[in-house]
């Protein structure tokens, strides 16, 4: 049987990477398409990243990322000009590494080259060079030195040496560690402000939930295992995002020890007017979200609510606008099965429906 191209790469890298006798010229040689023994249907940095071993892969990972590095190291930026393509498959090929512990010092000293002489200031196949420059960037900081470039980005004035849009300095801030003690902690601060201003940006698209949830999914894909509704509810609370973002948030209803935090939206009056003891702390978000204690009456049917709307968004991860709206019939069937005609929950539930269509419709200010 003929193995298949993956097959093959895996081969050759794997045969590469163990063989004490390499060069940087052999390397230099592949990432051209030069001797290159794979189809060139893909360029080259793509079937290295595919031809990493599966078993033992760390160590192929390091091992090609060490000598990625004494190429970079080489400083093949200053001959871009010549030899456009070896720039743009090596940048992409540490993008894809994302092994900042080898690479990080070497790609930021190629940018500091760069930032004064503008060596990457040329194209590959119309693709600027410094497109690759930024996504090895993103995926290899060791610290936050990038953050007024990307801060740039997010507010519309990037820089022409190394350009992006909002949604690249999103990437650099999501990816970016305060120093180089905190590598695995994102900055949630300066990442929260971008969304602050990602949420203005997308005031009025038709699409703005779905785009706000795709970015927090990204950022709890970078960084699991963290306590995420709570992490980010305070950090909707500290950059003050608008309350359309409510429902993008991870978890409307958030355990913490002996009492709960709630989304109620335009329940909280009623709430406080009623059950004022059984709110614990202040409330969040301008009181869309209260502190309940567990002990409540309102746990009773509160969470019932809210897992109600949380279940349809989560089961309709691409809903637009007139579906968040639609979903006031699933709200309503659920409601009937868990709340008496005749308890007076009914008539708040009634006023969160309508502050949550207030908000599914964008009213709601």
């Amino acid at each position: 049987m003929i193995p298949s191209a993956t097959e093959q790469a895996r081969r050759f890298v794997g045969d590469w990477l163990i063989s004490p006798e390499w060069s940087t010229a052999e390397l230099r040689k592949w990432l051209v398409g030069d001797d290159f023994p794979l189809p060139d249907s893909d360029e080259p940095f793509l079937w290295m990243l595919r031809g990493l071993p599966e078993g033992h892969r760390y160590a192929a990972e390091t091992t090609l990322a060490e000598r990625v590095a004494v190429l970079l190291n080489e400083r093949p930026d200053q001959d871009a000009g010549r030899e456009p393509r070896l720039l743009f498959n090596l940048l992409h090929l540490c993008a894809g590494l994302a092994y900042r512990e080898v690479l990080g010092e070497p790609l930021n000293a190629m940018f500091e080259r760069h930032r004064k002489d503008r060596s990457l200031d040329r194209e590959y196949h119309e693709i600027p060079l410094s497109h690759g420059l930024r996504a090895a960037l993103v995926s290899n900081q060791v610290d936050s030195s990038l953050r007024p470039e990307w801060f740039n980005m997010v507010e519309g004035r990037a820089e022409p040496y190394l350009p992006g849009n909002i949604y690249d300095g999103l990437d650099g801030l999501r990816r970016m560690p305060r120093n180089r003690d905190s590598w695995g902690d994102p900055v949630l601060d300066d990442f929260g402000w971008a969304l602050t201003q990602l949420a203005r940006h997308l005031e009025n698209r038709p699409n703005r939930r779905a785009e706000f949830r795709r970015q927090l999914a990204a950022l709890m894909a970078t960084y699991p295992g963290r306590d995420w509704g709570w992490e980010l509810l305070q950090t909707a609370e500290n950059c003050g995002w608008p309350d359309w973002t409510d429902l993008c948030l991870p978890s409307l209803c958030i355990p913490r020890g002996e009492s709960t935090v709630v989304w109620v939206g335009g329940l909280a009056s009623t709430i406080l007017d009623q059950f004022y003891d059984d709110v614990i702390a202040e409330p969040y978000l301008k009181a869309r979200f209260l502190i309940v204690s567990n002990t409540s009456e309102l746990m009773n049917w509160i969470p019932d609510v809210v897992c109600a709307i949380q279940q349809y968004i989560r089961s309709r991860p691409h809903m637009s606008e007139r579906d968040y709206a639609a979903q006031d019939i699933h709200l309503n069937q659920h409601l009937e099965r868990h709340l008496r005609p005749d308890h007076w929950a009914v008539t708040g539930v009634r006023a969160i429906r309508t502050a949550t269509m207030g908000v599914f419709s964008g009213r709601s200010q």
